[in-house]
């Protein structure tokens, strides 16, 4: 390889590290145990060969295009090369999402029938309330109702729609007072059980902070006896409200 060609390689290569990969991850993808092969390369003092433009390509999805000689390059101009490297994702973005609408075209969700008929009609959910007030001795209760058409709708009057997923699922509702969002989650294996848990995320009545629930559906209405067994005595284990001063950090 003429000088010349090698330099320019290395040029090309010591700016697709700055700008698109990181050289730590390169170095491990070459097997090189120490970064100065890495700065030989950089620097034109060794070749970037075949192999190594090979590995570029395979590994991190840069063109081998983007070496050949007749692609303009220098320090103050790298359209040309910024121009092949993007098209070339964008291409490769395009189809993955060709692929994934031939596969399923509402990844990540699924049609799935058996399921949907296992859930279909009124559940009652139980689970610890967001406030004090909420409830019965602090447990809420609340009849769930999922349609045919994955619509989903509670005796609050508050909607929202179903989502089946491979493993897990989920229901995200719109309340209809204060108009947030409140997501619940769960594993569908135990759907045939009729009676399964679930993970909720919503916003804390009054206070308006996020919090997480654990709590379960039951097909069958059931006592105070029978929810406080499965639900056990301890909030803390049941509840996770987020901490003030963590708002307070993340808004800084």
């Amino acid at each position: 390889m003429k000088k010349q060609d090698k330099q320019l390689r290395a040029k090309k290569f010591d700016y697709i590290l700055e700008e698109y990969l990181s050289a730590v991850e390169v170095q491990k993808f070459f097997g090189y145990g120490s970064p100065n092969m890495m700065y030989k390369l950089r620097h034109g003092e060794s070749p970037l060969t075949e192999p190594h433009i090979k590995l570029l390509e395979y590994m991190c999805n840069i063109p081998s295009e983007v070496f050949e000689k007749s692609v303009y390059f220098d320090k103050d101009n790298t359209l040309e090369v910024d121009k092949i490297i993007k098209s070339n994702y964008e291409k490769k973005i395009k189809k993955q999402e060709e692929e994934n609408k031939k596969v399923n075209p509402k990844f990540p969700f699924y049609e799935n029938n058996k399921l949907l008929t296992y859930l279909i009609g009124t559940w009652y959910a139980y689970s610890y309330g967001t406030s004090p007030k909420d409830g019965i001795n602090g447990i809420y209760t609340i009849e769930t109702t999922i349609h045919s058409d994955q619509t989903v709708t509670d005796m609050n009057g508050n909607r929202g729609r179903l989502f089946l997923g491979s493993n897990q699922s989920m229901i995200i509702k719109e309340s209809t007072n204060s108009k947030d969002l409140v997501s619940i989650s769960f594993n569908n294996i135990e759907v045939s059980y009729g009676v399964f848990h679930f993970t909720l995320v919503s916003k804390r009545n009054v206070i308006r902070r996020s919090m997480c629930n654990f709590g379960f559906f039951s097909k069958k209405k059931l006592n105070k006896e029978e929810y406080m067994k499965i639900l056990g005595d301890k909030i803390e284990k049941m509840q996770l409200q987020m901490d003030s001063e963590f708002e307070e950090r993340v808004s800084r």
